[in-house]
């Protein structure tokens, strides 16, 4: 019996060691500010961006928002691999003091799987009759 509980200790320690080994990726963090959007004009063609990141990458997406003009962005939609996952979104106020100064709506997601997806982020007023699409993100995440 003590050969096999100094068996399962040795395992256990490897184990161990093998995890800590592997440390998790750095998040990814992509700022998306208003003047991009603003400089491709309400209506544009979607600002785009690409992502490589690893399994296991969290990857932050800020993008502008000014919620005293009634706009926000729209819960995310992705097409292609399922080799990312939503997992948290927020919305942080202006930096500035300043009336309708914009802030960021933020969105989290988890790379779970080696694949390539495009997430496509678009920013309307809610409401039926507000303003749909005026800004508009296509991110495409390739995960390896």
């Amino acid at each position: 019996m003590a050969g096999r509980g100094g068996w399962l200790l040795v395992t256990a320690a490897l184990l161990a060691a093998c995890s800590a080994a592997a440390p998790s990726p750095s998040p990814v963090v992509l700022t998306v500010d208003c003047a991009a959007f603003e400089t491709a004009g309400p209506n544009a063609a979607p600002v785009e961006r690409d992502l490589a990141v690893p399994v296991g990458a969290t990857i932050h997406v800020r993008l502008c928002s000014n919620a005293s003009t009634g706009f926000a962005w729209d819960d995310p939609t992705w097409t292609g691999d399922p080799s990312v996952e939503l997992s948290a979104v927020d919305s942080q106020g202006p930096a500035s003091p300043l009336p309708g100064a914009a802030g960021q709506q933020a969105f989290a997601f988890k790379a779970v799987a080696a694949g390539t997806t495009r997430i496509e982020f678009v920013y309307s007023q809610p409401w039926p009759g507000g303003t749909k699409g005026a800004w508009r993100l296509t991110l495409t995440v390739t995960v390896s």
